[in-house]
C-alpha cells in the first residue's frame, strides 16, 4: 500500500509533507472551482457557506480522522501488550526447564534462543517496513524444533513425577502471542476511512468555493487553517496506522531482554 512509504521518512517530515499537500490540493481546488464557475459571491452566501463548513462538513472529516486515529493508537497499545506478553510466556517457558533433566532443559533453552534471535533479525525488520506478511519459515521452523524438543523431553522424562502442562501450555501461549503479533503487524486503517477522508476533503473545498475571497483574505485563510489542521492530522494518522513501524512503533525490548536472560542462565 502507498501508505507504507510514509513508515520510512520522520514523523515530522510526514506530518510537514501531509500538511504542505493538502493545502496546495485545497488552493488548487478553491481556485480552479472559481475560474471554471465564476459567479457572483455575496456576504451572506460566505456566511451560509462558513456556517456548513464549520458546524457540517468539517466536524464529519475531523470526526473520521479522530476515529481512525483511536483506532490506530488502540492497535499500538494492544501490539505493545501483545509482545510484553510474548516475552512473558518465553520467559515462564524456560523457567519451567527447571523442573526437569538438564540435557532436555539445555535442548529446550537452546531452541528458545534461536526462536528469538529468529524473531527480532528476521521477523522484526520485515515487520518494521509496514507491508504486508505472514511470518518467516526460519522462525516457524525455530518453533517446531522448540515443540520437537518439548515431545523429547516427555518420552525421556516420561517414567519420572513431572507435570508437563505447564510447559505445553507455556509454548502453546507462545506460538499464540506470534500469531497474534503477526496479524496486528498486517492491520492497517480501512481502506473506507481513506475513502471518507478524501471524499470529504474534496466536498468541502468545493463548497469553499463559493466563500467570497475579494476584498478580504479572511475566508482564504479560513480554508488554509482548515487545510493544514486536516493535513496535520492525517500525518499523525499516517504515522500511526502501523504498530511495528515508523518512529511510533512497538519496541523489541522485552523479547530483547529475555534473550540477554536466557544467555546469562546459560553461562
Amino acid at each position: 500500500m502507498i501508505t507504507s512509504l510514509f513508515d520510512q521518512l520522520p514523523s515530522w517530515l510526514t506530518i510537514l509533507l501531509c500538511t504542505a499537500t493538502s493545502i496546495i490540493i485545497s488552493l488548487a481546488i478553491l481556485y480552479s472551482i472559481k475560474a471554471i464557475f465564476p459567479i457572483e459571491y455575496g456576504k451572506e452566501l460566505s456566511i451560509i457557506v462558513k456556517n456548513l463548513l464549520t458546524f457540517r462538513l468539517q466536524g464529519s472529516i475531523t470526526l473520521i480522522l479522530g476515529f481512525a486515529i483511536v483506532m490506530s493508537n488502540s492497535s499500538i497499545q494492544n501490539s505493545r501488550s501483545g509482545v510484553f506478553n510474548e516475552a512473558f510466556y518465553i520467559e515462564r517457558l524456560h523457567n519451567e526447564t527447571a523442573f526437569i533433566d538438564k540435557s532436555s532443559a539445555k535442548k529446550i533453552n537452546t531452541a528458545l534462543e534461536n526462536y528469538i534471535r529468529s524473531i527480532l533479525d528476521k521477523e522484526w525488520p520485515t515487520m518494521s517496513t509496514g507491508n504486508p506478511y505472514t511470518g518467516d519459515l526460519t522462525t516457524k521452523k525455530y518453533l517446531q524444533e522448540l515443540s520437537a524438543s518439548l515431545n523429547l523431553s516427555k518420552n525421556i522424562n516420561q517414567n519420572a513425577n513431572i507435570n508437563f502442562s505447564n510447559l505445553n501450555q507455556a509454548f502453546e501461549q507462545i506460538a499464540l502471542a506470534r500469531q497474534a503479533r503477526l496479524t496486528i503487524a498486517n492491520q492497517n486503517i480501512p481502506e473506507v476511512f481513506w475513502a471518507l477522508i478524501i471524499i470529504f476533503f474534496i466536498i468541502v473545498n468545493c463548497i469553499g468555493a463559493l466563500l467570497e475571497f475579494d476584498g478580504g483574505h479572511y475566508n482564504l485563510l479560513f480554508m488554509m487553517t482548515y487545510a493544514a489542521i486536516t493535513g496535520v492530522l492525517i500525518g499523525f494518522l499516517l504515522v500511526m496506522q502501523h504498530p511495528f513501524a515508523g518512529d511510533v512503533s512497538v519496541s523489541s525490548g522485552p523479547l530483547r531482554q529475555v534473550l540477554i536472560e536466557l544467555q546469562a542462565n546459560e553461562q
